[in-house]
């Protein structure tokens, strides 16, 4: 193998270290960015833009993380609206009931 496939192979390694949060290098509760990728994969910085496919699957998978946690961010604003909404209406009945 060529240099270029074991660095190419480092960063695809360490892409999937810091997915599962089982990194070496980087604290585990970082999230995914060429520079916590290149750091886990212990490589100096801006060496991933020379692997386009990288960076691509690395923007990918962070696509997907934002779409899961807005996801997560709407499903908890509809509960609050409801819970709002349910106690205004309480609030409503209560007060026609003392009337």
């Amino acid at each position: 193998m060529s240099k270029s496939e074991n660095t190419r192979l480092e960063l695809l390694s360490a892409i999937d270290r810091i997915l599962s949060g089982d990194t070496v290098r980087i604290d585990a509760k970082r999230g995914l960015s060429a520079i916590a990728v290149e750091e886990e994969a212990n490589l100096g910085n801006g060496s991933a833009y020379y692997y386009s496919d990288v960076i691509e699957k690395i923007k990918l998978l962070k696509s997907k993380a934002i779409t899961k946690k807005q996801a997560q961010q709407n499903s908890d604003v509809t509960k609050l609206r409801e819970k709002l909404a349910n106690e205004k209406r309480l609030k409503e009945k209560y007060r026609a009931e003392i009337a």
